[in-house]
C-alpha cells in the first residue's frame, strides 16, 4: 500500500464509489463494524483504507 493513506474520510469514500456522503458512512460503519467485532480498534469517521479495498473487492493501487 504505497502511497496510499492509511485511512479514508466519507468525502473521499463518495468520490470513489461514486456515491452521496450518506451512503459512504453506512459503507463505512459496516466495514468498521466488521473491523470493530474482529477487535481491531477503529477511528470513527474514517475507515481503513486496506480493509475497504478488501471488503469491496478492489485492488489497492
Amino acid at each position: 500500500m504505497t502511497g496510499q493513506k492509511p485511512y479514508m474520510v466519507a468525502a473521499e469514500v463518495a468520490v470513489l464509489l461514486r456515491c452521496s456522503k450518506s451512503t459512504a458512512y453506512r459503507i463505512m460503519g459496516q466495514v468498521n463494524k466488521k473491523l470493530a467485532a474482529a477487535g481491531k480498534i477503529i477511528i470513527h469517521g474514517r475507515v481503513s483504507t486496506k480493509a475497504l479495498y478488501e471488503e469491496l473487492g478492489l485492488e489497492v493501487s
